[in-house]
């Protein structure tokens, strides 16, 4: 799997030729292209540019993190409807975000796409953790969401007997 971090082309700096520089992945076209020239690589996306994305409104709404309600049918709904090789990384603070923008949406987004959804942490609180607990997901969508589906991307390896066991 291949986790990318997709910024806001429009984030504020106080060198914009500078930012340009620094953005050399692109924006939601460039993740388009991707997605579609690479359809057997597992993209995980993260970040402000690709949660605000949930949004059909993230064209017009130049925040980073947006406050403003979801529309309802954001790039990033169409990306996962169309590419299934694309995952969601929920870590960043921007995906709580998006999830928070309208809970009842947020939580219809988990259990729609829970087998394409990660929990990791990217902060060191709970505060993703307990908006997940608080949209009291059913229990399948919980389990993919915060084991299953890494395990079958990045599944354990075998443990191999000791030297001492395999002696025996």
């Amino acid at each position: 799997p291949v986790i990318f971090h997709m910024q806001n082309p429009r984030m504020p700096m106080s060198d914009q030729k500078a930012w340009r520089n620094l953005w050399y992945a692109g924006g939601p076209q460039q993740i388009e292209s991707a997605l579609r020239q690479c359809p057997d690589t597992i993209f995980l996306g993260h970040g402000p540019g690709f949660w605000r994305e949930i949004s059909d409104a993230a064209d017009s709404d130049t925040t980073n993190y947006p406050k403003t309600p979801c529309e309802p049918r954001g790039r990033l709904v169409r990306w996962l409807d169309e590419y299934p090789s694309l995952y969601g990384d929920l870590s960043a603070g921007s995906c709580l975000n998006a999830l928070q923008r309208q809970p009842d949406r947020g939580r219809a987004f988990l259990v729609r796409y829970a087998d394409r959804m990660l929990f990791a942490r990217d902060c060191f609180d709970n505060a993703l953790h307990d908006h997940l607990t608080s949209l009291r997901l059913p229990r399948p969508v919980w389990k993919k969401i915060t084991s299953e589906n890494a395990l079958r991307l990045v599944p354990l390896a075998p443990r191999r007997a000791s030297r001492r066991s395999a002696r025996k």
